[in-house]
């Protein structure tokens, strides 16, 4: 039986977005905003995590610009909360209208090879919108997930991705459906930029030890499929760009622990360029480097 106070939240959050699916777009984006920027005040150890980790990767930027991209983040994020929960009354065919697209030709390229696709991004910008616009495309897409804590809000969350046309695995509980999706043409969406519990991979990343998942470098591997990174970059709240990185294919020669860590690597480099371009569109209240903290 679930909690009260997982009922409680459930309720709040079903409420909210209830309420933001009532609202125009312009509307419901300033609500975000507003979210998000209350968030930034009131969520301290947060706020204090993202500064740190700011503070950290960009030593030569002033202490007042950090707080000004932590705000952001905040900003993002609050902003990104409400487009999802308005998922089904956004609608496919507005997906298509809201987003720039790039590298459309890399992912037409895996889809012709016929071994599926890995679409690789992370917590940056809205990363939701971008399966949604894949699937609204005509691109098949199952992405990866994480269980949430409370039941009620993780099937309420993968309903709204249902709606748009995305399908979900979760993540540990059966590695052969992903080697299956990859096997009937589809992409697969994954977001291994945060940090990876089994320490079984650490790498360098912004200057600093940071421990990451293998995952997407192994079903590269073992079944040809390219790793295909994208970053959905927010410009406003009726548009979104894509980013697109190079194609990673698995390296010849040298043993298997060789090519996961170069093509981890590989992509963690793209992921430092861009958040480097726009660093308050990503997560940074996340403990990324608790392997460089220990």
């Amino acid at each position: 039986m679930a909690k009260l106070s997982h009922y409680c939240e459930h309720s709040l959050v079903l409420l909210g977005a209830s309420v933001v699916r009532l609202l125009s777009e312009s509307s419901a984006d300033r609500l975000g905003s507003f979210m998000g920027r209350s968030a930034y005040k009131l969520l301290k150890s947060r706020r204090n995590i993202a500064i740190k980790n700011l503070s950290l990767a960009f030593p030569d930027r002033d202490q007042s610009e950090l707080e000004q991209i932590s705000k952001e983040v905040f900003q993002n994020v609050g902003q990104t909360a409400v487009e999802v929960a308005r998922f089904g009354v956004t609608t496919p065919e507005r997906v298509k209208e809201i987003v720039i697209p790039s590298g459309r030709e890399q992912l037409d390229r895996a889809m012709a090879a016929g071994k599926g696709g890995i679409f690789l991004t992370a917590h940056f910008g809205n990363w939701e919108l971008s399966a949604s616009w894949l699937a609204a495309m005509g691109y098949p897409i199952d992405i990866l997930v994480l269980a949430q804590h409370n039941d009620m809000f993780d099937r309420m969350l993968n309903r709204f991705r249902n709606i748009m046309g995305v399908g979900t695995l979760l993540v540990g509980q059966n590695t052969r459906d992903i080697f299956r999706a990859l096997k009937q043409n589809k992409l697969v969406g994954i977001a291994p930029d945060q940090h990876d519990p089994s320490r079984n991979l650490i790498i360098d990343f912004f200057g600093r030890k940071a421990a990451a998942a293998k995952g997407p470098a192994l079903f590269s591997i073992k079944t040809g499929a390219p790793i295909l990174p994208f970053l959905l970059r927010r410009l406003r709240y009726d548009r979104h760009e894509f980013i697109c990185g190079v194609p990673i294919f698995p390296p010849i020669g040298g043993d298997e622990t060789e090519k996961v860590t170069k093509m981890v690597c590989e992509y963690h480099r793209f992921y430092e360029e861009v958040i480097s371009r726009y660093p308050g569109q990503w997560m940074w209240t996340h403990r990324r480097w608790k392997a460089a903290d220990d």
